[in-house]
C-alpha cells in the first residue's frame, strides 16, 4: 500500500474496512504507572527527548518479529504512559493495538515518529539470548533517527544503531468499548499447535465457542479437521460467558478467519493468550507480556462453499 509522504506528520481520520472499530479489552493490564514515572533529569543525557531501557530483549525481538510482516511501517507515539502503536495492515484485515512499557522510561514531550518495523527487527534479530540491555533514544540533535543501543556487560560488547525515521501521516483510529459474549484463555503453545495443524488443511479457520467447549475447524478440498478443546485446570478455561435467559437461547459464537493472520499471532508471545469473541464481530487475541500489552484484532471473512484452499 503506497503511503503519502509529508514534511510533517499530519492527522487524518481513517475508517477501517472489515475490522472497523476494533474493540479494546475492558480488563487490559496497562503498564504500571510507577514503572513509567519520569526519572530525574541527571539519569538521561542532556537533549534527550525519549529514552527507554529494558533487559527483556528477547520479548522485544519476538514482538517485533510478529509485527513486521503485518505492518512493515507505522506511526508510533511516545507519551507520558509509554510507547503506543495502533495501526492496520495494508489489506485492512487486521489491526494491531500495542502499548509498551520498560523498566526505565523517560519522555520529555509527546512525540510521534514513523517507524520502519522491518528495519527495526533486523537490528534486534540477534537478541536470542538473555544478558543484554536494550536502549532506545530520540535526541533533540538528531530528530530524524532513532538510536538503538545493545549492551552486554558480561561479554563487554556494545552495538550502536541509528534507525532512519519515516515521515508518515498519523492515523487516528477510534476503538469503541465493546462487550464480548465469550472470553477465554488458553496456553499459547497449544493454540499455536492447533492453528498450525489447521493451516495445513485450509487457508480459512473456523473458531466456534459454546458454553462448554471451544471448536476449531478447517475444511479444504482434500478433507476436514476439527479440534475440540474443553476446559481443564491447566489448559483452556473460561474467564467470562454471558448468561442467556434460558438454555434454549444459549447460542454458539462463531467466526471464520484467514489462517495466515491467526498463524502470525498464534506464536507464544506470552505463556497464555486471551481470546475475546462476540457474534458478527472481529476476533481479539490479547497477550499481556511483562514489557507490553498487545492486541490483535482480526476481521471475519466469508465462508466459501467447497473448502477454503488457496
Amino acid at each position: 500500500m503506497q503511503k503519502k509522504k509529508s514534511k510533517r506528520p499530519t492527522k487524518r481520520k481513517r475508517s477501517a474496512k472489515g475490522a472497523q472499530s476494533p474493540p479494546p479489552v475492558a480488563a487490559a493490564e496497562e503498564p504500571n504507572a510507577d514503572a513509567l514515572a519520569l526519572p530525574s533529569e541527571p539519569e538521561v543525557p542532556e537533549g534527550t527527548v525519549v529514552c527507554m531501557r529494558t533487559h527483556h530483549t528477547q520479548q522485544w525481538r519476538t514482538l517485533i518479529d510478529a509485527l513486521k510482516d503485518l505492518i512493515p511501517e507505522s506511526p508510533v507515539t511516545f507519551g507520558a504512559s509509554g510507547m503506543k502503536l495502533i495501526s492496520m495492515d495494508p489489506a485492512h484485515v487486521a489491526l494491531i493495538n500495542l502499548q509498551v512499557c520498560s523498566e526505565f522510561y523517560y519522555c520529555k514531550r509527546e512525540t510521534t515518529v514513523g517507524l520502519n518495523v522491518a528495519a527495526l527487527y533486523r537490528m534486534l534479530r540477534n537478541l536470542t539470548t538473555g544478558g543484554y540491555l536494550l536502549e532506545i533514544n530520540l535526541l533533540e540533535s538528531d530528530p530524524d533517527h532513532l538510536s538503538i543501543l545493545v549492551n552486554n556487560e558480561e561479554k563487554r560488547t556494545r552495538t550502536s544503531n541509528r534507525l532512519k525515521l519515516l515521515r508518515l501521516p498519523e492515523e487516528i483510529i477510534t476503538i469503541p468499548p465493546t462487550v464480548f459474549q465469550r472470553v477465554l484463555s488458553i496456553p499459547s503453545a497449544d493454540f499455536q499447535r492447533y492453528i498450525r495443524e489447521l493451516s495445513g488443511v485450509s487457508n480459512k479457520i473456523s473458531i466456534r465457542s459454546t458454553k462448554d467447549m471451544l471448536l476449531l475447524s478447517a475444511s479444504g478440498t482434500m478433507g476436514t479437521t476439527e479440534i475440540e478443546v474443553r476446559p481443564t485446570a491447566s489448559g483452556m478455561h473460561w474467564q467470562h460467558i454471558e448468561s442467556a435467559a434460558s438454555d434454549e437461547e444459549e447460542e454458539a459464537v462463531e467466526g471464520v478467519y484467514l489462517a495466515k493472520y491467526l498463524e502470525r499471532f498464534s506464536r507464544p508471545l506470552d505463556p497464555v493468550v486471551e481470546i475475546f469473541m462476540r457474534p458478527a464481530y472481529p476476533l481479539v487475541l490479547r497477550y499481556s507480556m511483562s514489557t507490553a500489552v498487545v492486541r490483535l484484532v482480526i476481521a471475519q471473512c466469508a465462508r466459501e462453499e467447497g473448502g477454503g484452499d488457496e
